[in-house]
């Protein structure tokens, strides 16, 4: 499989969110056990329903802090290759260090499919 540089990365959410840096999505599935007696002691599990969600960070953006609430979020590798879906930002985070620039964090959560475009 080809290395990706994430130089070429960007978050979307009704246009480009400026001064983002990095981003992480976590796609995971509800874990149900299905362990009864007759598994002579060892468990069984199936997926119930799935989820998504993460966090985008970078440098402080004041337009950027009235993000929260639903929207569409489209997070790009590169230009051809992105994940989108319709999301809820739930909240940000300034940090402020006396030498460095003030950042921004932002945590969404998945409100339905996620959709791999040119990932898979």
């Amino acid at each position: 499989m080809a290395k990706l540089s994430g130089k070429n990365g960007k978050v979307d959410i009704a246009g480009t969110v400026n001064g983002v840096k990095s981003w992480s999505c976590d796609y995971t599935g509800e874990d149900l056990n299905t362990t009864d007696f007759g598994d002579s002691g060892h468990e069984t599990h199936i997926i119930g329903t799935d989820g998504w969600g993460g966090s985008f960070e970078g440098n402080f953006n004041q337009e950027a802090l009235e993000a929260l609430g639903a929207c569409t979020i489209k997070l790009y590798v590169d230009a051809t290759k992105y994940i989108t879906g319709p999301a809820v930002v739930l909240g940000w985070h300034l940090g402020t260090p006396i030498d460095g620039l003030v950042t921004v964090a932002y945590d969404y959560i998945g409100n339905g499919a996620l959709v791999l475009t040119n990932l898979v």
